[in-house]
């Protein structure tokens, strides 16, 4: 027996997509937007911007405040972000300062010595590279951002161990192990 492709008057769904998702996304977005522009968006104006029902605006904004991502402003039904939105965006900003302090040093290197140019940072034991440069070369060691490796075997891992302050490195060498990577990795 056959079976017969849909019916284009069917809509396809999606079944691993799930729709509030975007809705909540689309809702912080707006408020990134237009939040910069004043100190807090009437419900009025979030709920005729956006293309929900105005009670899927409002338990939205409901779940958002109680989580902390959103808050009601002094003025009645007026929201701002809350303190746990840029919570989760600090690392990111902190992030881009670094990438925008060390981007005219790490290009003045990769330019010197013609050799890939790593930035990172220390995180649960591993460097987290956030920046690299790829050496015109051939033959290099190449990284991308976001990737990570164990701190211990990496030159920029050795490096920013080697710099810590004896009280931040003890624990880091305590909860992660030095296993041996190649042959070559200095594990002592």
């Amino acid at each position: 027996m056959k079976s017969r492709p849909p019916s284009p008057k069917r809509k396809q769904v999606d079944k691993n997509y799930i729709g509030v998702t975007a809705k909540i996304f689309s809702l912080l977005e707006y408020f990134i937007k237009e939040g910069a522009k004043q100190q807090a968006i009437s419900f009025q104006e979030i709920s005729s911007a956006l293309p929900f029902a105005r009670t899927t605006v409002h338990r939205i904004l409901y779940s958002l405040e109680k989580l902390g991502y959103v808050e009601k402003a002094d003025a009645k039904a007026h929201y701002r972000l809350g303190a746990k939105f840029f919570e989760l965006t600090e690392p990111a900003v902190h992030f881009r300062r670094l990438q925008s302090m060390a981007k005219a040093v790490m290009i003045d290197l990769l330019v010197r010595y013609s050799e890939t140019v790593n930035l990172g940072v220390l995180d649960e034991g591993q460097v987290a590279y956030i920046e690299v440069l790829q050496s015109p070369s051939a033959l290099r060691i190449a990284a991308n951002p976001g990737d990570r490796n164990p701190a211990h075997s990496t030159a920029l891992g050795k490096v920013i161990l080697a710099f810590l302050p004896e009280e931040e490195l003890k624990p880091v060498l305590e909860e992660h192990p030095l296993i041996k990577m190649t042959a070559k990795t200095i594990t002592q």
